[in-house]
């Protein structure tokens, strides 16, 4: 499995699909900016997505399963009010964990990836700088409902998304639905500084008991889908997310997977919490 450099998406996630049957077949370039986009919102340094072989096509409109348990009950007592987002410290860290497939995520079975993200800075304005790997020149910045504002990774790969991408909506409702998007423009030497325009919807499930390394958790099922254009080229991809967020984690993901596809095959991004560590 090859080693792909994470590029953005958080926004947490995309693949080229053809716009139109004379459209020239991607580039190197136009499919590394297509799989750089299956990176998830709290994705870290490097992604290893399984793919599928060049041409398959994969049907991102299937909804995502996981063999979790719905809880009918209502959220533990760490939740006090979901109107707002709850507040990070500086020293909060999480660990993240890679796998090839939901169930593996859940038992912490072959993990294909290891990250530490630590909270070092909480801004004025709200914005939260995570410090990814102990690298000082790779780090996450986030607004206060946890939406990713920037993110710049080794080799000076800066990513400003403006607006912010919405994968975090509150009032967090179960049964909401809301618009998602977002506008980034990828300064790296690899993919020539595109801009990528991003639109999707949003929706909140329910509360889903779900058990990852990190320990068991009632967590609120998130599912965002949509698709992404970039431009020059002029390539689509479409994704499909879903994420679950425990108030134990001061609503941060648990438990995450993205489907992404394009016109030269499709990937999955799967990863759970394996510690974490709250002030």
């Amino acid at each position: 499995m090859k080693k792909i450099q994470v590029f953005a998406f958080a926004l947490s996630l995309f693949a080229l699909s053809a716009i139109a049957q004379e459209k020239p077949a991607a580039t190197t370039d136009d499919t590394k900016v297509a799989q750089a986009l299956t990176s998830p919102p709290l994705a870290v340094t490097d992604i290893r997505p399984t793919e599928t072989p060049s041409g398959a096509a994969m049907d991102v409109k299937k909804p995502i399963s996981v063999p979790t348990e719905l809880a009918s009950a209502k959220p533990s007592s760490t939740v006090t009010d979901l109107s707002k987002p709850p507040a990070l410290k500086v020293g909060d860290s999480l660990t993240y964990s890679g796998y090839r497939s939901l169930s593996d995520a859940q038992n912490g079975q072959s993990s294909q990836w290891n990250d530490p993200m630590e909270v070092t800075e909480v801004r004025g304005n709200g914005d939260v700088v995570f410090l990814v790997s102990k690298n000082p020149g790779n780090f996450r910045i986030y607004n206060r409902e946890g939406n990713m504002v920037e993110r710049q990774m080794p080799g000076g790969v800066v990513e400003k998304f403006a607006p912010s991408y919405e994968e975090h909506a509150y009032p967090l409702e179960v049964g909401k639905k809301y618009s998602v998007k977002s506008v980034f423009n990828p300064k790296n030497p690899d993919h020539n500084k595109k801009e990528v325009n991003c639109k999707g919807d949003g929706k909140i499930i329910g509360w889903e008991e779900v058990t990852v390394p990190a320990g068991k958790f009632r967590a609120l099922r998130v599912e965002v889908s949509g698709w992404c254009n970039i431009y020059p080229a002029g390539w689509t991809t479409k994704y499909s997310t879903v994420k679950w967020l425990a108030p134990e984690v001061k609503m941060r993901p648990v438990l995450y997977k993205a489907e992404t596809s394009w016109s030269g095959g499709s990937s999955d991004n799967i990863y759970s919490l394996s510690s974490l560590s709250l002030k």
